[in-house]
């Protein structure tokens, strides 16, 4: 059998000069086959504040920020029969505007991945993006770049092995036009960054997952 289930409450407040927004969730899994079955718990966190400024006026600033904390109680894999997560990442971005379509923006973000008990391991990546915006009547571009480094635990580690070569430096273009005002917009971007594959962002596509199909590599960072 394969059983999700989710849970959860939103509250929100919003004030002249922006918005700001709390959502607490469960997660939970429960899953078996004719080997091993697993039950998965996982408490949700999220903070979002955003300003709410005119396309071309005032100071724009948002932050997101989530965390996460999983239990995954399993039976029937030799070794293993339970395992903590913790995750936890933010993101914020800021910035002025300046002589009407022109606004820098300037983005900052990080996020971390621990594990404990049937396995030791942690990762973590970071990121900044400085960048321009410029939008006027129904044209807009954004042009920036993104400098990402990924922390990794050492080669030896049970989910995250050392990075052998990364990328760190990544282009971040997109332009955009609206063809039908509220309706239809084309839109071109080129733009790249680092995924950290956590161990929920795997079971959450796969609720048969085995933590030790691939250890040392199931859970290695996507650039």
């Amino acid at each position: 059998y394969d059983l999700l289930s989710e849970a959860g409450v939103s509250g929100r407040y919003d004030w002249k000069g922006g918005v700001a927004g709390i959502d607490l969730g469960y997660y939970g899994v429960a899953a078996k086959d004719k080997v091993w079955s697993r039950s998965y718990n996982a408490m949700d966190a999220h903070f979002s504040l955003k300003s709410k400024v005119t396309r071309n006026k005032g100071f724009a600033y948002m932050v997101d920020a989530d965390y996460r904390f999983a239990h995954d109680a399993l039976k029937g894999i030799p070794m293993l029969n339970s395992l903590k997560e913790h995750v936890f990442s933010l993101d914020a971005s800021l910035g002025p505007s300046f002589r009407g379509p022109h606004r820098l923006m300037f983005d900052i973000g990080a996020e971390v991945a621990g594990y404990s008990e049937a396995m030791w391991s942690g990762a973590g990546q970071f990121y900044l993006k400085p960048g321009y915006m410029y939008r006027k009547g129904r044209f807009g571009v954004d042009v920036g770049i993104r400098v990402a480094k990924i922390f990794d635990s050492d080669v030896d580690d049970m989910a995250y092995g050392a990075v052998d070569s990364e990328q760190i430096v990544y282009p971040d273009l997109k332009v955009e036009y609206m063809l039908v005002p509220d309706l239809l917009k084309v839109l071109a971007a080129l733009e790249g960054g680092n995924r950290m594959n956590t161990y929920a962002s795997l079971l959450d596509r796969n609720h048969h997952l085995n933590p030790l199909i691939a250890p040392g590599i199931f859970l290695a960072t996507t650039t």
